[in-house]
């Protein structure tokens, strides 16, 4: 044989095998570990701002390899973030993209839950509308062709895409970059230090991504606690404000468990004159909390049987720091309404007594007929008011109109010969009754069953933790409490200080297009017809009434023109806060139109005004 003997020998073949060995291995990290170069080139366009581009770029990756996660994540961004540039204010857009993660995010942990909710008629109802909602999602990821597999596919899909979109370089801190990394860092914070102390940061110049707390979940409670302690620190105030909230969260649990019979209240648990209101009450109602609210409710139950649904949450603001909540609940096995009030001091909940008329103290608050409770607070007197939904007689009168049968007299004449005596006659007058019928209108005095509040009035003792009852009222609704506590002397109206800002509830004013949202509930056919313009104007009025200083100076204009000085603005006054001062009617109204625009936005009709 030719070949030397020396190509046996290790000494030669060695080095051979090594070459072959990284060759094969450089193959194999192309193969399995390398970037897919159109996943990379995508980024590039993201980077840049070409969404059309990177969705192109991202769906020839996503033919190379099918299961591609982040380029799955990626694509439904690209989707999604094409609509929002499309938008024509930035802030519009920023707050559009904010809403429809905290839907998604929402709609995902209850997901989750909803299973194990022992009362049957709720569970079914969440999971109708759980369906609906996933069947719209699903249909708009056929629609773009965006290869999901299942639900448990797009979480993780979304996750992993969250950790490529905190990394990737915002190219404007004013856009909607900005936004995208905050919602990315708050889904990659759990396990990335990194991405914690970003959101401390942007917490500093955002207040409103305080919220974004509750998404991170206990792993940010360390850096938070962290910087609450720290008395030079600029965002203290904000850092407590995020610890309030997983605080709370604890603060539910710790009320689910010590009432484990808790549920939605039914008709059949109330007395039958009182069953008139949970007429127009809906199980469901919850879902159009505020995001936050239900989120925490959501967190606090996770590991129980307990329906968030059945958990109530209201509170009223005493100052920047410091509140009161009442988190309360219906317990079927006791037939009775539990209620535990709790004050929030700037750094920890802290549990509050009652006092009663009678001096004694009670545990916890406990009424039998609560439905929709709705709190106030008074700052200048300490006065702390508890709504309880009612149904009471009330004394009406109505006029009535219609004809009527009368007697009514006619003078006729008649001769009498003797009048004068014999042989002198004259003529005689007589009043001769008739029977005729004329028209009337009269005042009514009856009673009927109407539906109302029945506001308990405490005075709030910070130094004893308690909440000492002074008074009731009962309130029909329409009608504010404040109006009819100053109808009703001796009790004392209770105002927010200089930052109340009201409008008389039984009649419109100068300048307000739609009076009729603070005076009653709207039905859905009233406003169902409406043109956007005007959806988007009576939910600003709304705001504006209450103080919102509105951040587009374009629409502040048309506001000022409109309301003159009953536009009284509350400067820095957020969107938030000034909901948080609306009547029931305002808050129902302002959720049920908000419902119909959002309604709009998902079947692609609605154009925003401004």
């Amino acid at each position: 044989m030719w070949v030397s003997k020396s190509l046996a020998k290790p000494a030669f073949w060695i080095p051979g095998l090594a070459a072959i060995l990284l060759l094969v291995g450089l193959l194999a990290y192309r193969i399995f570990f390398a970037e897919n170069p159109h996943y990379s080139q995508a980024l590039r366009y993201i980077e840049t701002h070409s969404f059309a581009e990177a969705e192109s770029e991202l769906r020839l990756c996503l033919d190379d390899n099918s299961s591609h996660q982040r380029a799955k994540g990626l694509l439904a961004y690209t989707v999604m973030r094409r609509e929002f540039e499309e938008f024509g204010d930035e802030e519009e857009a920023k707050s559009a993209l904010l809403n429809s993660f905290y839907q998604f995010y929402t709609l995902y942990r209850l997901r989750s839950k909803v299973s194990s909710i022992r009362d049957e008629d709720t569970r079914k109802r969440l999971e109708e509308l759980i369906r609906e909602t996933e069947k719209y999602v699903r249909e708009r990821f056929k629609r773009e062709r965006i290869p999901f597999r299942d639900w448990d596919d797009v979480i993780e899909c979304i996750y992993t895409a969250g950790e490529t979109l905190y990394r990737l370089r915002a190219r404007n801190a004013e856009t909607l970059d900005t936004a995208v990394k905050d919602v990315a860092a708050s889904l990659t914070a759990y396990r990335n230090p990194h991405a914690r102390d970003y959101l401390l940061s942007r917490m500093a110049l955002d207040p409103d991504l305080i919220g974004l707390a509750l998404v991170v979940g206990p792993e940010f409670r360390k850096s938070l606690e962290s910087e609450a302690s720290r008395k030079s620190t600029f965002i203290e105030k904000e850092s407590r404000a995020a610890l309030r909230m997983l605080d709370l969260k604890d603060e539910l649990k710790r009320f689910a468990n010590d009432h484990e019979n808790i549920r939605c209240m039914k008709k059949s648990d109330l007395p039958s004159d009182q069953r008139l209101i949970m007429e127009d009450e809906d199980v469901l109602t919850f879902l159009s909390s505020d995001w936050e609210n239900l989120l925490v409710r959501l967190e606090a139950v996770e590991e129980l049987k307990t329906d968030p649904c059945s958990i109530n949450v209201t509170y009223a603001k005493i100052d920047d720091e410091k509140m009161i909540y009442v988190v309360s609940a219906f317990d079927a096995r006791a037939k009775e309404w539990v209620a535990r009030p709790l004050f929030w001091n700037g750094s920890e909940f802290q549990q509050l007594s009652i006092e009663v008329l009678d001096g004694t103290m009670r545990k916890e608050l406990r009424e039998k007929l609560p439905i929709g409770l709705e709190v106030q607070f008074a700052s200048d007197v300490t006065e702390f008011c508890l709504a309880i939904r009612k149904a009471e007689d009330v004394k009406r009168t109505r006029e009535e109109s219609g004809t009527r049968t009368v007697v009514r007299y006619q003078v006729q004449e008649y001769w009498n010969p003797n009048k004068y005596g014999r042989g002198y006659g004259g003529y005689e007058e007589y009043r001769v009754p008739y029977q005729t019928t004329e028209p009337y209108t009269r005042t009514v005095s009856y009673k009927e069953r109407a539906v109302g509040n029945k506001w308990r009035i405490y005075r709030f003792s910070e130094a004893n933790g308690t909440l000492k009852m002074t008074d009731q009222l009962w309130v029909e609704d329409g009608e504010s409490l404040e109006l009819a506590i100053s109808r009703n002397a001796p009790i004392r109206q209770p105002r927010t200080s200089s930052e109340s800002v009201s409008l008389p509830p039984e009649r419109s004013v100068s300048g307000e297009k739609f009076p009729e949202t603070r005076m009653r509930i709207l039905s859905y056919n009233e406003y169902s017809d409406w043109n956007d313009y005007d959806i988007q104007y009576a939910l600003t009025e709304l705001v504006a009434r209450r103080g919102y200083d509105i951040v587009k100076p374009h629409v502040k204009r048309i506001f000022q023109n409109a309301l003159g000085e009953n536009y009284k603005i509350v400067p820095g006054r957020t969107l938030s806060q000034a909901e948080s001062y609306f009547t029931r009617i305002e808050r129902g109204n302002y959720e049920n139109i908000a419902a119909e625009r959002e309604r709009r936005k998902r079947i692609g009709t609605y154009v925003a005004p401004w």
